[in-house]
């Protein structure tokens, strides 16, 4: 009995030994890495947030949520504009349409949007909008965005096609607008209530809102200006601003730890709290790329998997591991292989937008993006190698 009691010490002692090792600021290479990026004014601050097998083995915040109008501390549960993170919820909503038979993924965008009923834009598909194959430019002009939704689908399907549907990876924000609209669509209810009824509660996602409630001011981390005014809790999309500040590319704010239970779902095989939230047919079609897709284009129905932009990755995760970032400077990775999930947030562009991504996903951003990934994955991997060396 004594020698079970000595072990059972000995293992409770080890894990707080290991717990103090990559939580202790000296002996933390993700604390040095982050504050490297704030020493360079890469970034004011943010967040990081590591869970390994549905437990969170790390979380900090570093640096100032805010430097400008006034200066305040970044805290674990701060507030970000999740910018294209937005993405996988709106591609969540959709495969839970899916699910329910209100729409099908492989249909034609124009058997719902008869705009879409163009020679050159027919025979595009709910998929290709969220695996971004469907030929739509990255961008458009802004100024046909605005609060007349209609009237902004009109304009995107007006747009030239950069390629045929089908032919090539080219990442856009237009797709998942459309497919955003497409959901209001098929539903007769607005997107924000839709993501509300289909997303953010049934997964208790209690502190994710479009327009987060005046009590958390304190916490949201602003980010650039927009008409001479600093947006602190307004969307900084100019698309999803312009469209009232929420669409299906950009438009949700949050904290660290909703981004986490979110993704975790996606390592239950669509689970939560017992319940098939999703389907596995569902949450293979969104993290897996289908095998015709060619090295360096595979997505899956709104996670990025193997492109350009996987930076968060880093050198050690799974080429099939997935995820997905954002302008502001937040990203999420997810590991099956390793059951881990990766959370960074960041308001990078404040306070002045100077840290703009560079067109091709590089940049100071992606560069920590992707070292915050390696040393996560050696956490979880091997949590000796994070020890101290004496």
């Amino acid at each position: 009995m004594k020698k079970l009691i000595l072990v059972a010490l000995f293992v409770n002692f080890t894990h707080t030994i290991a717990s103090t090792n990559y939580c202790d600021q000296k002996n933390d290479p993700i604390a040095k890495a982050m504050q490297n990026a704030i020493g360079k004014k890469e970034i004011p601050g943010g967040v990081v947030l590591i869970t390994h097998q549905g437990k969170t083995i790390y979380q900090k915040a570093f640096g100032k949520v805010s430097l400008k109008p006034y200066k305040t501390t970044a805290k674990e549960g701060s507030m970000y504009d999740l910018s294209s993170l937005t993405k996988l919820y709106t591609a969540t909503l959709i495969m839970r349409l899916h699910q329910k038979r209100v729409l099908d993924v492989k249909k034609p965008v124009s058997f719902y949007i008869p705009s879409f009923r163009r020679l050159d834009k027919a025979a595009i598909t709910i998929e290709q909008l969220l695996t971004h194959r469907s030929g739509l430019p990255a961008e458009s002009k802004i100024s046909h965005y605005s609060t007349d939704i209609e009237a902004t689908i009109e304009h995107i399907a007006a747009v030239p096609l950069k390629a045929a549907p089908g032919e090539k990876f080219i990442y856009s924000d237009l797709g998942p607008i459309v497919a955003g609209f497409l959901a209001e669509q098929v539903t007769g209810k607005p997107l924000g209530m839709i993501l509300k009824d289909y997303v953010l509660l049934p997964l208790n996602l209690y502190q994710t809102f479009m327009f987060p409630p005046p009590r958390f001011f304190e916490q949201i981390a602003p980010s650039n200006s927009a008409d001479g005014k600093l947006l602190h809790g307004r969307v900084y999309d100019p698309r999803a601003y312009a469209m009232g500040g929420i669409a299906g590319n950009a438009g949700l704010f949050t904290v660290a730890a909703d981004v986490a239970k979110f993704a975790q779902i996606f390592l239950q095989k669509g689970m939560f709290e017992g319940s098939q939230f999703l389907s596995e047919q569902s949450v293979a079609m969104m993290t897996t790329a289908p095998s015709d897709m060619p090295v360096n284009e595979k997505r899956g129905i709104g996670f990025d998997i193997d492109t350009k932009y996987s930076s968060p990755r880093g050198e050690l995760f799974a080429r099939t591991s997935f995820g997905h970032t954002g302008f502001t400077g937040t990203s999420v990775w997810i590991d099956s292989n390793s059951q881990t999930i990766v959370v960074l947030l960041t308001n990078y562009l404040h306070p002045d937008g100077k840290n703009c991504l560079h067109p091709d996903g590089k940049g100071n951003i992606s560069s920590l993006r992707h070292e915050i990934g390696t040393l996560a994955a050696k956490i979880v991997q091997k949590p000796a190698a994070l020890k101290a060396k004496k």
